[in-house]
């Protein structure tokens, strides 16, 4: 997603990076997946992989994994990265640590917020995600109540970093009015429609994003 793009993009005048990027899929899905001009830099390669809703919750990482694991060789080959950053505890970053421990790399895995939430109220997804993120180097958090929650759930707490997220403001454009001058407009529901439509338009999606990994040598 934009999330993930918006990193990668922070990240790649100190890192030289490359993408993994795997697509959960169906037999009927489309699989014609593009980058955005902007993103073709990390030359992301595309991956599909096949995903079990609800049933699934045992195999999906492995599953994700397997799928994973040729293009990953090979890009281990060619490009010999560093570590690698997933994001998405689950399937994603649970599959790349799979993968870590079968072919010794090092990864640094991203909790977006959703995703702990929500899994770590469900036993079997915990229990995954706690026992498979105990080899990585670090586990970065969007906020001190998720680390919470991860050390909570049996995560170590030195390995928790939060991070929050930022505002990109080339993407973002704060109005420059003073605080009561934006009190008085989100309290008309002209402007606060307005305001609504324009950060709904300020979004978007990549093609790199969605559940990456991105490989990264130091430059």
């Amino acid at each position: 997603g934009l999330d993930n793009a918006t990193v990668l993009h922070a990240l790649r005048d100190r890192w030289e990076i490359r993408v993994l990027a795997v697509r959960p899929v169906r037999p009927w899905s489309a699989r014609d997946w593009q980058p955005r001009e902007i993103d073709q830099s990390f030359a992301p390669e595309y991956v599909a992989a096949a995903y079990v809703p609800k049933v699934g919750t045992r195999v999906n990482h492995g599953v994700m994994a397997r799928a994973r694991e040729p293009r990953g060789a090979a890009m281990r080959k060619s490009f010999g990265f560093h570590v690698v950053l997933p994001t998405w505890l689950f399937p994603d970053c649970c599959a790349v640590a799979e993968l870590a421990r079968a072919m010794a790399f090092r990864y640094v895995a991203i909790a977006q917020g959703s995703d702990a939430h929500a899994y770590l109220r469900q036993r079997v997804r915990r229990e995954i995600i706690v026992t498979r993120l105990a080899d990585a180097r670090a586990i970065i958090t969007r906020s001190f109540e998720l680390t919470r929650l991860l050390n909570a759930a049996g995560v170590h707490r030195g390995r928790l970093h939060p991070v929050y997220k930022g505002v990109v403001l080339v993407v973002v454009h704060p109005h420059p009015r003073s605080p009561n001058a934006v009190r008085s407009a989100v309290e008309s529901p002209k402007t606060a429609t307005r305001g609504a439509s324009e950060t709904i338009g300020a979004g978007g999606t990549s093609g790199t994003g969605g559940s990456d990994t991105a490989s990264s040598n130091p430059s």
